[in-house]
């Protein structure tokens, strides 16, 4: 089971290796459409895609181009076909051949009525908040087909109080954080390309990680943090703290040495330094520190301070 937002991670980190958004889509939209043809079959069938403007709706227009071979395919788009959000959904878009396309509400309780099968690709795990229009009047004439229904990825809507009630769901890569029979139906799990490396490693999407400050924030609500760091070594508490700094949190503690703490306060006018009694890590420091754990989020110890016994002895 995987969060909506490591399975950003997991496609941007797929990029570092090659693996555009275009083809994990491909893919995707390929999976779905051999498992609507594996569960309900496709042969004659009329099939009924939903698409929304993002990358979900990019997936269920790969699969609508995937079915279009064997079943007469009609693709309803929720707005107007200039208006997607992305690029690869586009690009997808001007590939189809053969297909039917309609856009906006206008005929879509009667495309719903004519359809064999429904493929929900509305909306997928980018999506936040209750459902605003067209997607909500669609998702409840979808709910009220009785028709067959896929989900790509997961049921529009999902984790709302109005989502589409699938009969099968197929999830892309893995199962979705909160997903169950119960709300998704038959869960069918399909490769989308992701290399099984990509999963255990730390790449670019990992900044996707990172919260982005308000602009209207205050210092402090960004993170605090103290540094338990220098002595024999002045500059591994500065790259502690900058490196904090850097991915956003907005008041960095440092207790070091007595020692280390003019060095360490020069290298930037953003750290607030705490010297400590002597010129190591000692155990009648630990007074000092503890009383300032309160004023933090998180303590980072140990970079620079050395392996003298005394310093070992007050880690431990």
């Amino acid at each position: 089971m995987i969060s909506p937002l490591e399975m950003r991670v997991l496609d941007r980190n797929a990029q570092y290796f090659g693996i555009s958004t275009l083809d994990l889509m491909e893919a995707a939209g390929k999976a779905v459409a051999e498992v609507a043809r594996s569960e309900f079959g496709a042969v004659g069938k009329r099939v009924l895609v939903l698409c929304g403007t993002g990358n979900n709706g990019g997936d269920g227009l790969v699969a609508a181009r995937h079915l279009s071979k064997e079943a007469r395919v009609t693709v309803l788009l929720a707005r107007s076909p200039d208006q997607f959000d992305t690029k690869e959904a586009q690009t997808n878009f001007e590939r189809l051949r053969d297909v039917q396309i309609l856009a906006g509400l206008d005929r879509s309780e009667e495309a719903i009525a004519e359809a064999d099968l429904l493929i929900d690709a509305l909306l997928g795990i980018g999506a936040e908040g209750s459902l605003r229009e067209p997607f909500a009047s669609l998702v409840r004439q979808v709910n009220g087909s009785g028709k067959p229904i896929v989900s790509v990825d997961v049921p529009s809507g999902f984790g709302t109080g109005l989502m589409v009630r699938p009969t099968v769901t197929v999830a892309l890569h893995d199962v979705k954080e909160g997903m169950t029979p119960d709300n998704g139906g038959r869960i069918r799990i399909v490769d989308i390309g992701i290399p099984s490396k990509v999963t255990t490693m730390i790449g670019p999407g990992e900044f996707l990680l990172y919260p982005v400050p308000r602009a209207t924030s205050h210092k402090g609500e960004n993170g605090r943090l103290l540094v338990i760091a220098g002595g024999p070594y002045t500059g591994a508490p500065a790259l502690v703290g900058f490196g904090s700094l850097g991915i956003g949190i907005d008041l960095v503690h440092i207790a070091t040495p007595a020692s280390a703490a003019t060095v360490v306060a020069s290298y930037s006018p953003t750290f607030i330094v705490h010297p400590l009694v002597g010129h190591r890590l000692l155990r009648e420091d630990l007074r000092q520190i503890i009383e300032l754990t309160p004023r933090v989020d998180a303590v980072a110890i140990g970079p620079g301070l050395g392996d003298a016994s005394g310093t070992l002895d007050a880690i431990r």
